[in-house]
């Protein structure tokens, strides 16, 4: 099953964040799938993260996602990779800024049937917001 695991995580990390396949989220995550990630308000089922995913995708086209660590235990994986992009189109509410970001993340996903069915997500929000500031120190105080 590790194997498994593995396999499907990081062909999703590779085709989604990667290349931007997003077509391929309906082959990779269960019907069932579900996804918590900061700041939500409940999990995500699939329909939502695909939907996240071309957010991300419209506001970061240049997105990379380059996979630093990997720890398998049965059906679970975790992931420690970073994001980064370049800001070329809006991302909640921000028009481009041109920045780029270079943010820390960490995921679990368990599979099953050789299908992603649970993702969490971890990685500081509040940094990316302030990455994308048009005035870094500014946002540190809060203002905006």
């Amino acid at each position: 099953m590790s194997e498994q695991t593995k396999g499907v995580a990081l062909r999703y990390i590779r085709e989604v964040y990667e290349k931007g396949n997003i077509a391929i989220v309906d082959e990779l995550l269960a019907n069932n799938y579900l996804c918590y990630e900061p700041g939500a308000d409940g999990p995500g089922d699939r329909e939502a993260t695909k939907r996240s995913l071309e957010m991300y995708r419209s506001a970061f086209p240049d997105m990379q996602s380059p996979v630093e660590q990997a720890l398998v235990d049965g059906d679970t994986i975790a992931l420690r990779l970073r994001l980064t992009g370049t800001h070329r189109g809006e991302f909640a509410g921000m028009p481009a800024t041109g920045r780029r970001v270079d943010l820390p993340w960490a995921v679990f996903f368990r599979v099953a049937g050789g299908k992603i069915v649970e993702e969490r997500d971890f990685y500081d929000q509040a940094s990316l917001m302030q990455a994308l500031q048009a005035n870094p120190e500014r946002a540190r105080e809060g203002h905006h």
